[in-house]
């Protein structure tokens, strides 16, 4: 038996206002469980789906990338000239500016 779709939903919404279980329900109107089954699944996803809730899908996904403001090590000389930011890309610059400061 091919039923359509919206058949199948009257079935299922009938079935759950009484108290019988599938088996019984598609047995008294000559359905198949398994089908009953299967529709039942579409019909509640369309329901999921129709208040906005869905299982399976894409989605939008916003991020913020932060730059951070920290700095690195700073050294304080005793005359107090600050040397900020001190990095292992810029270490040899800072060891030079020793030497020649001393």
């Amino acid at each position: 038996m091919s039923l359509s779709p919206d058949t199948w939903f009257e079935h299922i919404q009938a079935w759950m206002q009484t108290q019988q279980t599938q088996v019984d329900y598609c047995r008294h109107h000559g359905l198949t469980p398994h089908q009953f089954t299967y529709w039942k699944q579409k019909y509640h996803a369309t329901q999921q789906t129709n208040q906005g809730e869905t299982r399976s899908g894409f989605v939008v996904a916003q991020f913020e990338t932060r730059i951070s403001t920290q700095s690195g090590p700073t050294i304080c000389l005793p005359d107090g000239t600050q040397i900020t930011d001190v990095s292992a890309t810029n270490i040899l610059i800072v060891a030079q500016l020793f030497r020649e400061l001393r």
